[in-house]
């Protein structure tokens, strides 16, 4: 009996995982939190776990993201801002000006992919330090009008970015052996 029923709930799992995979969006579309507490980047990394930090790795996605910073700065009545975004460069990584990212990579997948990126500030030239990137920019009462990254020191605290995607909203079947 208790063999039957462990069996059916196995089955019942692999049903689920890949009718989820089978009915899923090749890229789904992923969700936006704008969190208006200042941080460090660890921390902030922490707080948007099982999500990320943002990355700004496409068009579509910067337009998104700039969409919810204007957004929550309205409600928050300021004009300028910085906030994390999931860019960092770890010690003994060297900064490379020639790239878009400058050596920097997404903590979501380690990539260096930018369809566009502006940097309002370049990074020092150098392998030795951990350094993050954050978004800052300026807002007009409506829309944000000027923004670009600004490397920093991680331990600085900002406001911060985390993205979601259905995945991560998920939670997986387990099974529980008694």
């Amino acid at each position: 009996m208790e063999s039957s029923v462990c069996s059916t709930w196995v089955y019942l799992c692999m049903v689920i995982i890949m009718f989820r995979n089978i009915s899923a969006d090749p890229d789904p579309p992923a969700s936006y939190t704008v969190h208006p507490q200042q941080i460090s980047f660890e921390h902030a990394m922490k707080v948007c776990s099982p999500g990320v930090l943002t990355t700004l790795s496409t068009q579509q996605e910067v337009s998104e993201v700039l969409q919810h910073v204007s957004n929550k700065l309205l409600n928050l009545n300021q004009n300028k801002f910085t906030f994390w975004v999931g860019l960092r460069s770890l010690k003994n990584e060297c900064v490379v000006p020639s790239l878009p990212l400058r050596g920097f990579k997404w903590i979501q997948d380690g990539s260096q992919k930018s369809e566009v990126i502006h940097w309002r500030e370049e990074p020092k030239h150098t392998c030795t330090s951990l350094r993050c990137a954050a978004l800052q920019g300026e807002f007009d009462g409506t829309t944000v009008t000027r923004w670009g990254l600004i490397p920093v020191t991680c331990r600085n605290s900002y406001q911060f970015i985390c993205k979601l995607t259905p995945g991560d909203r998920e939670t997986p079947c387990v099974l529980i052996e008694t």
